[in-house]
């Protein structure tokens, strides 16, 4: 049905049963929409993203112009524990406005209007800062604070390779990297394998074993989203999330270890990894073989996000990664975070261990 172009904008609440809506608003706003490779329709994707296992769904934000969805931002929920603290976890993704509503500042509307609902509360909401400067500035009002988180990379082909260091190899240090090239350099043959003694198997459901880990290593950070078994699984292997592969290491019933990889056409992200730390063997275990099966899927690189000084630096140093130069922040702003001074100081201070992956946000 046609806009009404003189109706007032109305922000409101819509769950999943409006998707065909607005995945139109996306379509709009975005020249892909997800940003990511799927195989599945769009429309099932965004169902996927709406019904967060576990979490309200009915919070998805949208502006209503004469009974149709002009505006749209969804909801990414969860939980994080914080010093010891679990809070709510909630933050805002894909803003968009549709083409035919633009400069009537729908985007602000959007933002603002959760205000009420999470400012001043004990909710929390951390993302990485945004590629779109429109966005970015938008949220520099309100006083951003941002914990810079490196990015480290496998390459899987020589080219590649020396595509990312080519300063290095045209420098007098170039010595330094001949072991990494000769590892790189095979392209065309298996990833070395893991010891015997670390069985890595392809994960067919999380269960109570991975709520039991993450209570083992739940401690070791002073920030972290809650990892429980049924998030999990709707994260990394409902088959509408994207093109995810999970694998494991156990020894009996229990859990020592797991990895989430994506396969983006010829990128391949890690997008999590839990281990016990006084295994480091399982994670590089782990590491070895997600690398492995995206370099059979066409990869020809492989990034990974971790903070500074986490203790999984050592198993990506070992299965092939290298720290690029350039890190990617994670930001929460002043404005919401007066309630929770938890997390304030957490992002204020690089040295507090944190644990922050890809599979935190929806882009990743």
């Amino acid at each position: 049905m046609p806009i009404d172009s003189e109706a007032q904008p109305v922000f409101r609440r819509a769950t999943v049963e409006e998707a065909p809506a607005i995945l139109r608003v996306l379509d709009s706003a975005f020249d892909h929409w997800p940003a990511f490779q799927i195989d599945v329709p769009a429309i099932e994707h965004l169902r996927w993203k709406m019904m967060p296992a576990g979490y309200a769904q009915d919070l998805h934000g949208v502006i209503d112009r004469g009974g149709e969805i002009v505006g749209a931002q969804l909801r990414w929920l969860g939980r994080v524990e914080i010093q010891g603290r679990v809070l709510p976890l909630d933050f805002g993704t894909d803003l968009s406005v549709h083409e035919s509503a633009r400069g009537l500042g729908l985007g602000s509307l959007l933002r603002d209007a959760e205000e009420p609902r999470l400012f001043g509360q004990r909710i929390v909401g951390f993302d990485t800062v945004s590629a779109n400067q429109q966005v970015a500035d938008m949220y520099n009002v309100r006083g951003p604070i941002r914990r810079p988180t490196a990015v480290w990379a496998r390459p899987l082909t020589a080219r590649m390779f020396g595509s990312l260091h080519r300063d290095h190899l045209l420098s007098g240090a170039a010595s330094a990297t001949i072991a990494a090239v000769r590892r790189v350099a095979r392209p065309w043959s298996p990833i070395d394998s893991p010891p015997p003694a670390v069985e890595v198997e392809p994960v067919t459901a999380f269960d109570a074993r991975a709520d039991a880990l993450w209570e083992r290593v739940r401690g070791d950070f002073e920030l972290a989203r809650v990892r429980h078994a049924e998030w999990l699984n709707w994260r990394y292997l409902d088959p509408r999330a994207g093109l995810i592969r999970a694998y494991q290491v156990t020894d009996g019933d229990r859990l020592l270890g797991y990895a989430a990889f994506r396969r983006d056409q010829r990128n391949g992200k890690v997008l999590d990894l839990v281990t016990e730390p006084a295994r480091p063997a399982v994670a590089v275990a782990l590491l070895e073989r997600g690398v492995a099966d995206l370099r059979r899927g066409g990869c020809v690189i492989v990034d990974c996000l971790l903070p500074a000084r986490h203790r999984h630096e050592s198993a990506l140093q070992a299965a092939g990664f290298s720290r690029r130069p350039a890190d990617r922040a994670v930001q929460i702003t002043r404005a919401r975070s007066q309630a929770v001074p938890e997390i304030i100081e957490v992002f204020s201070d690089e040295q507090l261990p944190i644990h922050v992956m890809y599979g935190d946000f929806d882009h990743g």
